[in-house]
């Protein structure tokens, strides 16, 4: 078993760059795909103009109650002066007789 004595001094080690495994890709043919395939490939990219309606309205309706509630909320009748200021305990004057 080595014994390693380490010592204050700074130890640069330089190692000669390491190609690096599964960073670079390499090229190789592409795969020629049967007719099945190429159906298959066109069916899961192809674009339904329904469902993009109907997202289409869903944002519509989201972004209608969004402006709803900002519409109530700028033209709600509360006087903000109420709502910062809690009510005040009147201190009995020394000068009035108690009872």
């Amino acid at each position: 078993m080595a014994h390693v004595a380490l010592s204050t001094e700074q130890i640069q080690v330089v190692l000669p760059p390491a190609a690096a495994p599964g960073l670079v890709m390499e090229e190789s043919p592409a795969p020629t795909l049967t007719p099945e395939q190429v159906h298959a490939r066109e069916a899961v990219f192809a674009h339904d103009p329904e469902s993009e309606a109907v997202a289409g309205l869903w944002g519509m309706w989201a972004g209608s109650m969004m402006l709803h509630g900002v519409i109530v909320d700028a033209f709600a009748d509360t006087d903000e002066e109420d709502l910062d200021e809690q009510p005040k305990k009147q201190k009995p004057d020394p000068e009035e007789p108690q009872p």
